[in-house]
């Protein structure tokens, strides 16, 4: 009889031990899997936009806060700045791709508009995120916001103009922060690596535009209301139910007369947690604020 109870006993032990290694190894792996708040310390899944505790913003995109309210606001997307073959980039001297560039510039070094940059946001996980339906949104306002990099200072204010693209482009490859030319990305005179532009530096429409300005000296925020280009977007997609949006040119504005001059913007590989010196207290990259 001893010996039966021993054995029980010496089984519920192994129980006991198994129920609280499988209790350690369950909290462990749901705490690898998971992202403390800053704000509350509450254990969040990773990559949750808001602590469900406190129901702050604590990760990428609704952190860092966001200059201004909207609707839906859109961080995400791809970009690529390319360059005629007069316009080499001073520092780089490649009229290529370069993928993954965190800055680039637009203006001119030699020709009107050599410097282009084109990008395309991920409005449908914009709207996915603020949980809205985009087939029953109609834009009252859209802003595009970028921001100037504070080095190299033009000799005049550069005027922009922003086309939508008619052909969906390519973003290049690379490793961040080291220029290199990326043959299977979007380039001067290809959409993508393969298939060539109709015109060459991009193909866009001009029966929708909006104008801006970047500032010759120092750092800067800019708004340009782009809402007429997005008015089309979004009427053309309740007609079809098919979100079709290659994206946005920006060039130097050929109409303006003045010296060639460029400014130098951040693009999406400049948003926080990207690269070596990741910030996390402010975001550098483009962002569409939809109202």
């Amino acid at each position: 009889m001893t010996q039966r109870t021993g054995y029980c006993l010496a089984v519920k032990m192994l129980e006991f031990r198994t129920l609280w290694l499988g209790l350690f190894f369950a909290l462990f792996s749901s705490l690898a899997f998971a992202d403390r708040c800053p704000f509350c310390n509450y254990w969040n899944e990773t990559k949750a936009l808001l602590c469900h505790r406190c129901l702050r913003a604590i990760s990428w995109t609704a952190s860092p806060p966001r200059s201004r309210p909207a609707l839906v606001v859109a961080r995400t997307g791809t970009d690529v700045f390319i360059r005629g073959p007069n316009d080499q980039h001073p520092q780089h001297r490649a009229e290529g791709n370069a993928g993954l560039d965190a800055i680039g510039p637009i203006g001119s070094c030699y020709t009107t508009t050599g410097f282009r940059y084109l990008l395309r946001f991920d409005l449908p996980r914009a709207f996915a995120e603020a949980n809205i339906s985009m087939e029953e949104y109609v834009p009252s306002r859209v802003t595009l916001v970028l921001r100037v990099h504070p080095r190299g200072d033009a000799l005049a204010t550069v005027p922009v103009l922003i086309y939508p693209l008619s052909r969906p482009f390519r973003e290049g490859y690379g490793l961040w922060g080291k220029h290199e030319k990326g043959e299977l990305g979007a380039s001067w005179v290809s959409a993508d690596g393969h298939i060539p532009w109709d015109h060459a530096g991009g193909d866009y429409e001009t029966s929708s535009y909006a104008v801006g300005n970047l500032p010759r000296l120092d750092a800067a925020e800019v708004e340009i209301d782009v809402t007429n280009i997005f008015l089309a977007r979004f009427a053309l997609f309740k007609k079809t139910r098919i979100w079709d949006d290659p994206g946005l040119i920006i060039i130097r504005d050929p109409f303006v007369p003045g010296r060639c001059q460029y400014r130098q913007i951040y693009g999406f590989n400049a948003q926080p947690g990207i690269g070596p010196a990741a910030r996390k207290t402010r975001n550098l990259s483009p962002e569409l604020y939809l109202e």
